[in-house]
């Protein structure tokens, strides 16, 4: 069933399969063959097995694919945990219980060395789960808790390059933050730049504000430096909400029903 701000995840797509995290009474998620449309595998539905025992509905941001300890495996969040699935089979492997105040976890988790981090407003503090090698054949991959960080991104995303996480705040007004991704410490933190969602390309930043700012950013060992901003739209309700993507020299910026395209390559 829908949930309260829509259903907003991106498919996952490899060489054989479709993945959908799509919640509910039947399964938490179901890959089906790219080509056909057949039925792959579903999982069991999760259960809040921590809190009412309710079934877990789909969360706001897609799952990513990853390979740990000769296992592919899918990493999200639902309304209300962050879990780790076999990729091949739908087995989960674990889970962990993450509530939030308006249970909206719209974040994808982020890959950090052998861990990913997990952030959301309104709950608790972001966090960093280690994967842990099965101790036998067929067993479950499992998981340990690592740094936490006030870091509370939205639904903007977070990068993590060469060592440090890169994302913007949420509720509080600091604007943006560079992360240690070693320890969780931070770096050091902006309220220059309206909070958003951010890509890396290019070995810069790309920082979309919901006020409708595009900035070009490089981020330096002490600072954020804007090296170049234009304004996409005049985001009055603070809306645009759209990640940038950048393909084939190529910057696309979405702002509601309206999208647009920027030739980023280089002067020749």
């Amino acid at each position: 069933e829908n949930i309260t701000w829509g259903l907003s995840e991106c498919l996952v797509v490899d060489d054989r399969a479709v993945y959908a995290a799509a919640g509910g009474r039947d399964a938490l998620l179901v890959a089906l063959d790219r080509l056909t449309g057949e039925i792959l595998w579903q999982s069991e539905p999760m259960l809040d097995t921590e809190g009412d025992g309710s079934v877990e509905n789909a969360g706001y941001a897609s799952p990513i694919l990853v390979r740990f300890a000769g296992r592919r495996l899918l990493i999200g969040c639902s309304l209300r945990h962050v879990y780790c699935a076999d990729a091949d089979t739908g087995k989960i492997q674990w889970m962990r219980r993450r509530p939030t105040t308006y249970s909206v976890q719209a974040m994808m988790p982020v890959l950090v060395g052998d861990g990913v981090f997990v952030t959301a407003p309104f709950g608790l503090p972001g966090r960093l789960y280690r994967l842990v090698a099965p101790t036998r054949a067929g067993g479950n991959v499992g998981v340990t808790e690592g740094w936490s960080s006030e870091l509370d991104t939205c639904q903007g995303g977070a990068v993590c390059v060469e060592g440090r996480v890169f994302g913007a705040y949420y509720p509080r007004p600091k604007g943006w933050a560079a992360v240690n991704a070693a320890t969780g410490e931070l770096a050091y933190e902006t309220a220059e730049i309206v909070k958003g969602a951010v890509l890396y390309a290019d070995r810069r930043l790309y920082a979309l504000s919901v006020d409708g700012w595009m900035q070009l950013v490089q981020p330096t060992e002490t600072r954020f430096e804007v090296v170049g901003r234009f304004q996409l739209a005049a985001a009055r309700d603070r809306d645009a909400w759209a990640h940038p993507v950048v393909f084939d020299g190529r910057l696309y910026l979405r702002f509601h029903d309206t999208l647009n395209c920027y030739d980023v390559r280089a002067a020749r």
